[in-house]
Formats: structure tokens, C-alpha cells, sequence
């Protein structure tokens, strides 16, 4: 395949992962902020990498909805399979 359509293609997963965390990290800033203040966004902000992880399945606790699982985590999994096709396989010699 062309190696401009394998980048355009990594390009896309690398997108779609940034897109997918930045929207997890968003949700659970904004869960931390209404239940806790000021005081659990900052929080939330000091260990953002626990909130992007556990915010969508918060967010099916508290609001009783799979689509910020399956946005997240289906995000995250289309995201890796885009860049592991897109990546061409190391040559062994």
C-alpha cells in the first residue's frame, strides 16, 4: 500500500486516540467537579491518567449509560487497531 495512505491511516488512529482521552479526561473533570467542587477537579486533574480510566465507568454508575464506555474504550480500540495496521511490519535480516 501507498505510504501516504498507511501515514493518513496512522494519523487517524493517533487522532482518534487523542480525541477519545481528551473527551475521557473532560467527562471525568466534569463528574469530579459536580460532586466535588473546586476541590475535586483539582483532584481529579492531579491523577488524570486514573480519571480518563475510570470516569466512563463512573459515568454508567451514576447515569446508567454505556455510551461513554463504549466512546472511550471503542475509541481507544479503533485508535490501536488503525496505527497497528498502518504500521508496517519490521524486516528481519
Amino acid at each position: 500500500m501507498d505510504s501516504r495512505i498507511l501515514s493518513a491511516i496512522r494519523l487517524t488512529g493517533y487522532g482518534t486516540w487523542g480525541l477519545v482521552g481528551l473527551s475521557g479526561l473532560l467527562l471525568g473533570l466534569e463528574m469530579a467537579r459536580q460532586a466535588a467542587g473546586l476541590w475535586g477537579l483539582v483532584a481529579a486533574s492531579a491523577v488524570f491518567p486514573v480519571t480518563v480510566a475510570a470516569a466512563p465507568w463512573l459515568a454508567l454508575l451514576a447515569w446508567n449509560t454505556w455510551l461513554p464506555v463504549l466512546f472511550v474504550y471503542g475509541g481507544g480500540t479503533l485508535g490501536t487497531a488503525l496505527i497497528a495496521l498502518s504500521t508496517p511490519p519490521a524486516s528481519t535480516s
